[in-house]
């Protein structure tokens, strides 16, 4: 359902310049939200029926980090299982409310906890503390590194196939300025899609008796009994 505010809707877009393979990305300032709009997304979700709400990108200007909690605390008490990504105050705010699912970035992840999350061991411990502290799943994102996927089930890493990783790192030394809101959210997205049609798990299972030379999903097993 589209909900409509006073304010215009930001148009994005990105040039690229054939002649040197750079690409700029043009990211204007989003709209405002005023105290008296809020409302409107509120009550389109109590009408709403659906069983899965992702919740992604930077908040707009007039939202504050505690309306957010908020509303993510009011999905969960309609039911809703939540795939959260955000940064920064937001994603601080928003973890309190213990969605089903967050997906930062490294480092986003980092942010969060005060502590670098450059190796395996460090994000695997930072996930069990937040799912100790009620955050169903935690999905890190790593650019040409792939994704870690830490849930109650175990952990997972997936990796890109080889000309992906070396296009995105490719990409990654172009000067341009930050995304608009493509990959990131389009990862919190699929995730949300796969497991709510319970399809991820019979994909793992398909995945991880391919051959192990070919296929880009792995589960990761931790010394001393840990998953």
């Amino acid at each position: 359902e589209r909900i409509a505010i006073r304010d215009h809707t930001r148009v994005s877009h990105a040039v690229y310049e054939r002649s040197t393979g750079l690409e700029y990305r043009f990211v204007p300032e989003g709209p405002l939200v005023r105290n008296d709009e809020w409302p409107g997304v509120l009550a389109a979700l109590d009408a709403s029926d659906f069983d899965f709400c992702v919740a992604s990108g930077s908040l707009p200007r007039g939202v504050e980090p505690e309306w957010l909690g908020e509303l993510l605390r009011r999905l969960r008490r309609l039911g809703l299982k939540v795939a959260f990504d955000s940064s920064g105050s937001a994603l601080r705010e928003g973890v309190k409310a213990a969605p089903w699912m967050i997906k930062p970035n490294v480092e986003e992840l980092a942010d969060l906890c005060s502590a670098p999350m450059d190796d395996l061991v460090a994000q695997r411990q930072a996930a069990e503390r937040l799912r100790h502290d009620g955050v169903g799943q935690v999905v890190i994102s790593q650019g040409a590194a792939g994704v870690n996927w830490f849930a109650a089930e175990g952990a997972w890493q997936a990796r890109p196939p080889r000309w992906l990783r070396e296009r995105f790192s490719a990409s990654r030394s172009r000067p341009r300025q930050h995304a608009p809101g493509g990959p990131a959210d389009g990862e919190a997205g699929n995730a949300a899609l796969g497991l709510g049609a319970d399809r991820l798990r019979p994909f793992l299972h398909r995945e991880l008796r391919a051959d192990p030379r070919t296929a880009g999903l792995r589960r990761v097993h931790f010394e001393g009994g840990g998953r």
